[in-house]
């Protein structure tokens, strides 16, 4: 036969359970209070895309992730609408070379 042990826990062990857990949770909070935030002066720059064609369209810019800028040819032809769904997707368009993306301006 086996034995079967029950082990009884009484109220001061919980209470010093509880103190040390909390304890630690304090110490590891004031620890990420304490530690050097990540620098937000700088905050990461944008992604960047290129784009060769004669004629950018709504749908060539609604492809791209928001907030992106789309270096665009000199040369190139923005529908409306293009500029519009830049507008909305906070895409900043930018005329320069695609191929090596050098930039120009941005495009209003």
């Amino acid at each position: 036969m086996t034995e079967s042990r029950v082990t009884t826990i009484d109220e001061a062990f919980i209470q010093r359970v509880a103190q040390m857990v909390i304890r630690r949770l304090a110490q590891m909070q004031l620890a990420d209070m304490t530690a050097p935030a990540a620098d937000a002066s700088r905050p990461a720059p944008p992604p960047q895309a290129s784009c060769d064609q004669k004629i950018v369209t709504d749908e060539t810019v609604a492809a791209r992730p928001v907030g992106t800028t789309l270096v665009i040819r000199p040369d190139a032809i923005l529908t409306p609408l293009a500029k519009d769904t830049a507008r909305q997707r906070q895409i900043q368009l930018v005329r320069g070379d695609p191929s090596n993306g050098n930039q120009a301006k941005a495009t209003s």
